[in-house]
């Protein structure tokens, strides 16, 4: 009944490749925490087969309080990302660490953070606040984690299950949900 509709389907094979930008599952965690400095805390992920996390952080405000006038000024944070195999040795530094924000804002921000693992394992994610040396960072702020996103590629196969796409409805085609039933 809609126009410019395209399907794919799997029949319900043990094989069965994934549906084209389905290819992934994610989950989302809550989490908290927030980095005291140079006090580090580990994040083990709730999945076994886990080949990329997204760490989103928050701090309230970004700034620095120029004590001789009282302004707000640039100021940065740092933290430092590590992560290993759970129950592996040493900790391998995440690339992109040391993760450093920088700048003025008296409004909460938030940054997310990419780790992709070498394999589809279970993680230990060691994050800590790191002192910043230099600069006008006097404030020594100290962001959040806010949430991890734990993401497995190629896992939304769902072999022995059949499967149906429904791709390019466009949303002025749906009058309501109840029209969408299948």
């Amino acid at each position: 009944q809609y126009t410019g509709v395209t399907t794919d389907t799997r029949t319900g094979t043990a094989g069965q490749p994934a549906i084209a930008g389905f290819e992934d599952t994610s989950n989302v965690f809550s989490d908290g925490r927030v980095l005291v400095l140079e006090t580090p805390f580990t994040y083990t992920t709730k999945g076994t087969n886990v080949d990329k996390a997204i760490l989103t952080f928050s701090v309230p405000f970004l700034f620095n309080i120029k004590q001789s006038t009282g302004r707000h000024t640039d100021t940065k944070i740092k933290q430092k990302i590590e992560y290993r195999q759970v129950g592996g040795g040493a900790f391998t530094e995440a690339t992109g660490s040391l993760d450093t924000w920088w700048g003025n804002s008296d409004t909460t921000l938030f940054r997310t953070f990419e780790i992709t693992f070498p394999s589809k394992q279970q993680w230990e994610i060691r994050v800590q606040g790191v002192t910043v040396t230099g600069g006008t960072n006097e404030s020594s702020q100290q962001a959040t984690l806010y949430n991890v996103e734990e993401r497995s590629s190629g896992s939304s196969a769902y072999p022995n299950n059949a499967l149906l796409a429904v791709f390019g409805v466009a949303s002025s085609q749906i009058t309501s949900i109840e029209g969408m039933r299948v």
